[in-house]
């Protein structure tokens, strides 16, 4: 893995910023317990997988570590087991806070900046959670509402999302898809900490080349003059906002 971001830090590392992001604490335990057995041991088996817990936070922290060290390539942090669809709020309270508290405070020793954080589904029972976790910006799945995160929370996170990543960027047209990519940036855009535009999950594979082309092109056009915490010049110019 390291020589292949190495590969692409010499190859394009002076024109774009490269990243890549991991399974987190949680969700590293699930596949190394399964996720079913992982579930169960939240309520009977505790003991043994706070150790796992803390086995696979360690491992994150020097995977995140020698990454950058070797290629100056921060890594982001994806939680889909940390989802309201799976665990409740005091589950997370208990199996993934401290957790991902530690693993923030560390990248950012590493780093000089605070990580970001992806969890799939449902989340807003757990917003005020995740935001106090300590990341930097919070990657919001298409089920949810960035209105709603943005009012409550974006004085104190960055926030990315949220174009639905089958139904628009897999199987929409191009029309659909800077439709759906104007909305986002509308919404969002002004978010004072910082807006990013994202799907709101993992973009699916097959998806064509031509829809991702076009997604990329919607982001150019109405994501222009962008500047933090403003809605930016491409949308305002065409009087959007």
């Amino acid at each position: 893995m390291v020589e292949a971001f190495k590969i692409l830090k010499d190859e394009f590392g002076n024109t774009h910023n490269i990243g890549t992001g991991s399974a987190g604490p949680l969700s590293t335990a699930a596949a190394l317990r399964g996720t079913e057995l992982l579930l169960r041991d939240t309520r009977k088996n505790k003991e043994n997988l706070h150790k796992l817990l803390s086995f696979t936070t360690e491992n994150f922290i020097h995977c995140a570590k020698q990454l950058y060290e070797q290629c100056e390539i921060c890594m982001s942090i994806s939680e889909p087991i940390a989802s309201g669809s799976l665990i409740s709020k005091k589950q997370f309270l208990e199996f993934e806070m401290p957790y991902l508290k530690k693993v923030c405070s560390e990248l950012e020793k590493i780093y000089g900046k605070a990580p970001s954080l992806h969890i799939c589904g449902k989340t807003n029972d757990r917003w005020d959670l995740i935001v106090e976790s300590g990341i930097s910006s919070f990657s919001i799945d298409d089920c949810e509402d960035m209105e709603e995160f943005k009012k409550n929370y974006g004085e104190k996170v960055g926030l990315s999302g949220n174009v639905k990543p089958v139904d628009i960027i897999k199987l929409g047209t191009s029309k659909d898809i800077e439709e759906s990519v104007k909305e986002c940036i509308i919404i969002a855009g002004n978010n004072p900490c910082g807006f990013t535009l994202s799907p709101g999950c993992t973009t699916p594979m097959f998806t064509s080349k031509e829809n991702l082309i076009s997604y990329m092109n919607a982001a150019r056009k109405y994501g222009k003059g962008a500047k933090k915490g403003f809605i930016p010049r491409g949308i305002v110019d065409m009087g959007e906002n």
